[in-house]
């Protein structure tokens, strides 16, 4: 009897043959969801970049003399925007003001950034950019 729980023991500590193949089929999914993820997040950023180089030409056209008119800075807008989906980018808007007897409007973007995985999409992600541009 003893000799054969001991060799069963052996027999069970001693099987080594597919753990390999186990421990990957274990944690793929997660390396898998973790690389997405990190590519999602990348993409995000490339678009709030987008977002921000896009009001940032419309304000340093905003600043110009002649002022120029809204739709004159929309243009410009739409000329510099990069990495986003024009479907998903929602029409500038503009706030006029005054501050201290100085001129100014506010100039803001936005837009739903989509985050998707292979099996599965996530609601999008509004990313919206302000910028103030003085005015003469």
């Amino acid at each position: 009897m003893n000799r054969r729980v001991r060799c069963l023991w052996v027999t069970a500590v001693g099987a080594r043959e597919g753990i390999a193949a186990a421990e990957f089929a274990m944690m793929a999914p997660l390396v898998l969801l973790l690389l997405f993820l990190v590519m999602n997040l990348g993409l995000l950023f490339e678009s709030y970049n987008g977002i921000q180089h896009a009001v940032g030409e419309g304000a340093r056209l905003a600043t110009l003399y002649p002022r120029p008119v809204d739709g004159q800075i929309t243009t410009a807008i739409q000329n510099a925007e990069f990495g986003l989906d024009p479907s998903l980018v929602s029409a500038p808007t503009y706030q006029h003001g005054t501050n201290s007897g100085i001129s100014y409007v506010d100039v803001t973007l936005t837009y739903n950034a989509p985050v998707s995985f292979p099996l599965f999409t996530l609601p999008a992600v509004p990313l919206s950019y302000t910028k103030r541009a003085y005015q003469q």
